[in-house]
C-alpha cells in the first residue's frame, strides 16, 4: 500500500503515483491521467462514475463507500 492517498481503483495506484496531475479539465477531479482525459480519483465529497465526478451516485448504481465510486447495479436495471 502506498502512503498518503487512496485511489479509486487500486489497479492504477502505481501509475497515479508516478504520472498523475492535479491540474485537470475534469470537474471536481483530484487525480487525472497525464493527458487530463481520465479521472482516477475525485475531490472530497464527490463520487467517481464513468470518468466523471458526481455529487451523488446516479440511479441504477450503488456506492462503494470506501473507494468513493459508483458502479452499475445489475439488480436495479430495468428488465424491459
Amino acid at each position: 500500500m502506498k502512503e498518503g492517498n487512496c485511489c479509486s481503483d487500486y489497479k492504477v495506484c502505481e501509475m497515479i503515483s508516478e504520472n498523475y496531475t492535479t491540474i485537470t479539465n475534469i470537474a471536481n477531479c483530484k487525480f487525472a491521467s497525464e493527458d487530463k482525459s481520465l479521472c482516477f480519483q475525485c475531490k472530497e465529497n464527490f463520487y467517481l462514475y464513468n470518468n466523471r465526478c458526481e455529487l451523488n451516485c446516479p440511479p441504477n448504481t450503488k456506492v462503494i463507500v470506501n473507494n468513493k465510486i459508483c458502479v452499475d447495479d445489475e439488480n436495479k436495471k430495468s428488465k424491459y
